[in-house]
């Protein structure tokens, strides 16, 4: 499997790299225009060069969770691929490639064309990105696949989703989508800013970046929102608020592009504001935007949060067989990365599960790269397991999208 790639093309980032790598390379899953640039745009990665990263429009090769601009797809590809295809022509590498829970055929018979059709790889597995995780968890833990079985939460760029797996295989009808993800929290981000201090509606890039470095998930949310309640009212505060209350301010200092391109995150009063200096004051908001993936319809979105999502999956599996799920919820995705978001999961679905279930949230290293790692593994796997999934040149030349969409059906 040294000729294998792994790229896990997701909305927000793809995840790109060869097997002999032990991790995988991110690279923004867009084409870029700045508006202080006016003579070219920006693949990918090319965003580093860009000086000032204010105001910046994204071009966005999924809608919705969909790859449905392969113009713009194949730029951000080409980009991915030039280091790979100058150590060796495409047509002698092998590549896993995934797609989501519940893929529109049209889509997944389009990425297998223009994978062997323009850049000719001489075999394609494409699988989705919680089949990956559960593989990962599968080789991780030890466990003979056989006795395999988890529960996977991929809670990624544009939705998350909920899935079974056993023995290797998507158990039929356990997938649950709720769609919330990393886009949704990013922009009720901005919306809460711009309503309440700046004017930040334009500047993703830079509001992407406070969430990540300022947000966490609060182990009780309700307490934090009474708490910041009470002291905006000016009403006295006893000891636990008033801990809560200063856990959650904080001032976010903007980038300026010249002394600092990214922003970050400062204690109240800890250092004189300097006279050039923007910054943002957070409060309720650092937990009030991850907490959408628990309670989407604090957003207006009436669909139940992933701890829900998950327990409705499970309600859905053979009873004697839920305990085995139960003690591998497996966390991938890049909206699991919140501080404290796998001990809230935890302690949602402990009060939502009997007693004597076992409960184990676990995640192998970084959640966003987990479909990466898990894909890497697959490859590597000494029983040559990779075989069963790809499908070959020849083969597609032969048979077309009619052997694709039944050998990956299974899987999604």
């Amino acid at each position: 499997g040294k000729d294998t790639l792994i790229i896990d093309l997701g909305a927000g980032y793809v995840k790109i790299g060869s097997v002999s790598e032990s991790e995988p390379r991110q690279v923004i899953n867009s084409v870029t225009k700045a508006k202080h640039v006016k003579t070219r745009v920006f693949v990918g990665n090319e965003l580093d060069e860009c000086k000032d990263l204010s105001g910046l429009y994204y071009q966005l090769p999924f809608q919705k969770g969909y790859l449905l601009n392969w113009e713009l797809q194949k730029q951000v590809l080409d980009h991915c691929l030039k280091p790979y295809a100058d150590k060796r022509p495409l047509s002698e590498w092998q590549v896993i490639v995934t797609e989501p829970c519940i893929n529109f055929s049209p889509v997944a018979e389009a990425l297998d064309e223009v994978l062997f059709e323009e850049y000719g790889f001489k075999a394609v597995a494409r699988l989705p990105a919680a089949f990956l995780a559960a593989q990962r968890d599968q080789r991780q833990r030890g466990v003979s696949p056989a006795d395999h079985a988890c529960l996977v939460l991929d809670c990624g760029y544009s939705f998350s989703h909920a899935a079974a797996y056993r023995r290797g295989r998507l158990v039929p009808g356990s997938v649950r989508r709720v769609n919330v993800g990393g886009k949704v929290l990013t922009n009720y981000l901005k919306e809460a800013i711009s309503y309440r201090q700046l004017m930040v509606m334009d500047e993703t890039h830079v509001m992407n970046q406070c969430k990540e470095d300022a947000c966490f998930v609060s182990g009780n949310f309700d307490a934090d929102l009474a708490a910041m309640s009470r002291a905006a009212q000016r009403s006295p505060l006893d000891s636990e608020a008033q801990e809560r209350c200063q856990k959650l301010c904080c001032e976010y200092v903007l980038p300026d592009y010249a002394q600092h391109r990214r922003g970050f995150v400062r204690q109240l009063g800890s250092q004189k504001q300097q006279q050039q200096e923007q910054t943002l004051r957070l409060g309720i908001e650092r937990v009030a935007t991850p907490e959408l993936l628990f309670r989407p319809s604090d957003a207006g979105i009436p669909e139940m949060g992933v701890a829900e999502a998950l327990c409705d999956t499970l309600s859905g599996l053979p009873p004697h067989e839920q305990p085995l799920y139960t003690d591998a919820v497996v966390l991938a995705g890049g909206s699991c990365r919140f501080a404290g978001f796998a001990n809230r999961l935890e302690t949602e679905l402990r009060a939502s599960l009997p007693d004597d279930f076992p409960l184990g949230v676990r995640c192998h290293g970084d959640p966003a790269a987990q479909a990466w790692l898990g894909g890497r593994d697959l490859a590597l796997s000494p029983d040559g397991a990779l075989e069963c999934y790809a499908v070959s040149r020849k083969d597609y030349r032969d048979h077309g999208a009619a052997l694709c969409n039944e050998r990956f059906a299974q899987f999604t």
